[in-house]
């Protein structure tokens, strides 16, 4: 009996540690009265390691920005008010362009509105909110580089 004990209290413990080390760890970037941006460090990988290093890398990240009020309520989303927007991009340095394989709305509430699977290839725009959350990921690459092609090799 001891021994059924040990083993369901182990398996427990295992998964608990499991669960938490896959969970996201949002980095706050930049917030005003319209937009709050983040990104996922936990979820940072290189498609390749680059022998011209961290800028000639390509990246896949998890962002999202969260709007506020009057925002959202000048952008919605098939006629719904979205709160949140949870992106997966692709990000290639060397070019400066960001490539977004998936976008996923929330309304206020947390509920899921809708997803899109996209593909879209946009330049960087100087000065704009996608600029500086991505000026940040590629910093945050450069800083913690070496972390990031661990997580990436595997």
């Amino acid at each position: 009996m001891l021994k059924k004990q040990l083993i369901l209290l182990t398996t427990l413990l295992l998964l608990l540690i499991h669960g938490t080390a896959a969970a996201a760890n949002w980095q706050w970037v930049y917030s005003d009265e319209d937009v709050g941006l983040f990104f996922d460090t936990n979820s940072i990988k290189f498609q390749r390691i680059a022998k011209g290093g961290v800028d000639k890398n390509i990246i896949y990240v998890w962002a999202r920005y969260v709007y506020g009020y009057t925002y959202a309520q000048k952008h919605p989303h098939n006629g719904q008010i979205v709160k949140m927007v949870v992106l997966y991009e692709k990000m290639d340095i060397g070019t400066d362009t960001v490539t977004d394989l998936e976008r996923v709305f929330y309304n206020n509430n947390g509920d899921f509105i809708d997803a899109l699977k996209k593909g879209t290839v946009y330049h960087v725009v100087p000065g704009s909110y996608g600029d500086m959350l991505y000026s940040a990921i590629k910093e945050y690459a450069r800083i913690h580089s070496e972390e990031i092609t661990d997580r990436s090799l595997r």
